[in-house]
């Protein structure tokens, strides 16, 4: 209950007495608050708190290789997504359906573990050189993008990579002269530490070296 009192100059005190009651936050149907509680080189564990939503919808963005959906219509309030890549930047989108129909979510970006000594983004970047080069465009460095990479030659001409860590190798998109989908094979060099170096890669059949 809530009382306004008034003091008037005869003496008198006029109030007035009204009732209110506060949201119940957990019963508000808002989007829930996301954490990540876990990683390893392939999955990602997240929970949420309770907001009053019916059910929850998790999808996921590795590498913005595109949205996917891990799992739809639970009303858990943790999930783990597996299946992932090592060392990869993910997006990550918890989506509530209320009651009333709205569909308020939250996204978060995490990132999966190095494979325990094994080939990760951060071994990849620097300089290559085809062998023997003979023009700019045999020439160039390999650069971090954000979740991907970039190659920029001589020349003065960058495209974009996708890494594929599993299978060693990088893939162009569509800004890439010579076409998407193309392969950079990485030369991988095991080392007695169980750490990894790259000494290059081959495009097109050529070898590129470091």
């Amino acid at each position: 209950q809530i009382a306004v009192l008034g003091e008037c100059s005869d003496g008198t005190k006029p109030y007035k007495i009204i009732t209110a009651t506060t949201e119940d936050e957990q019963n508000s149907c808002t989007a829930p608050v996301v954490n990540v509680t876990g990683t390893s080189a392939d999955s990602i564990s997240l929970s949420w708190n309770a907001t009053g939503i019916n059910s929850y919808t998790v999808y996921y963005n590795p590498s913005g290789a595109g949205w996917k959906m891990a799992a739809s219509g639970s009303n858990s309030t943790s999930y783990v997504i597996t299946g992932l890549t090592a060392d990869t930047s993910c997006q990550i989108a918890v989506l509530g359906e209320c009651s009333d129909g709205t569909k308020p979510y939250k996204i978060i970006t995490a990132t999966t573990e190095g494979s325990g000594g094994g080939l990760t983004i951060s071994d990849i970047p620097g300089q290559y050189i085809r062998q023997p080069p003979t023009n700019d465009w045999h020439t160039g460095i390999i650069s971090a993008e954000g979740s991907n990479l970039k190659w920029t030659n001589n020349a003065g001409y960058s495209w974009t990579l996708v890494p594929d860590i599993e299978n060693e190798q990088l893939l162009t998109t569509g800004d890439c002269p010579y076409g998407s989908g193309k392969t950079f094979a990485l030369e991988v060099q095991q080392n007695g530490n169980g750490s990894v170096t790259v000494t290059g890669f081959r495009f097109g059949g050529e070898l590129y070296s470091r």
